[in-house]
């Protein structure tokens, strides 16, 4: 407390604290890994700190500044990138828990009734963790509708009919599980639909 901090040391700290909402930002950690596994939210906080601490020390050598030596700097990456993993894994760990006992839940749409959309939907139903729960399927009437039908699975609703039911029913994010080839035309509208309702969507390619 005895230093005396200029006012450039001032401002160029709070210049810092948002190249590292930008840098954050930009490796997406602000947003729902819902899906993702532990190693490789670790990974991606792992650069992103990484990345903050080479601003940092790019900013202390073109502006000067004494307070910000290399020791310093290697010192700040470590507590922060120890910190921010293990609060993340944690706040995970917690949020798991507290999907398994029916709490944080999502309600999921799968656009689509072909072999990657019925994959998709079993690989949800089995990790309880995740927090989905499926509210169906949508798409048109097709050859594959009736091996569909006998494993138990529905369709809620059709693709012309998409937007009518999405304003009905409580949905939070719609997986499209479409080929894109042939239904390019037919999945760009439903983006748009749900953009308009600030339904989150996931497109389930396979390339």
């Amino acid at each position: 407390f005895s230093i005396r901090i200029k006012l450039m040391n001032f401002l160029v700290f709070l210049g810092l604290f948002y190249f590292w909402h930008v840098i954050f930002s930009a490796f997406s950690l602000y947003g729902s890994r819902r899906l993702g596994d532990r190693k490789e939210e670790a990974v991606v906080a792992l650069k992103a700190t990484s990345a903050g601490a080479l601003v940092l020390g790019f900013v202390a050598a073109f502006f000067r500044v004494r307070m910000i030596t290399p020791a310093l700097i290697a010192e700040f990456w470590i507590i922060a990138t120890s910190t921010i993993i293990l609060s993340r894994l944690a706040l995970r760990e917690f949020l798991r828990r507290a999907r398994v006992h029916g709490r944080n839940l999502r309600h999921l749409l799968i656009i689509g009734t072909n072999s990657r959309a019925v994959e998709f939907a079993r690989a949800i139903e089995v990790r309880p963790e995740l927090g989905y729960q499926l509210v169906g399927f949508a798409d048109e009437e097709w050859l594959g509708n009736r091996e569909f039908a006998k494993n138990g699975n529905s369709i809620v609703s059709d693709l012309q009919h998409f937007s009518d039911f999405l304003r009905e029913s409580i949905i939070d994010e719609v997986a499209i599980a479409l080929p894109m080839k042939s239904f390019y035309s037919q999945a760009a509208r439903i983006v748009a639909q749900c953009q308009e309702q600030g339904v989150t969507v996931r497109v389930l390619a396979n390339m």
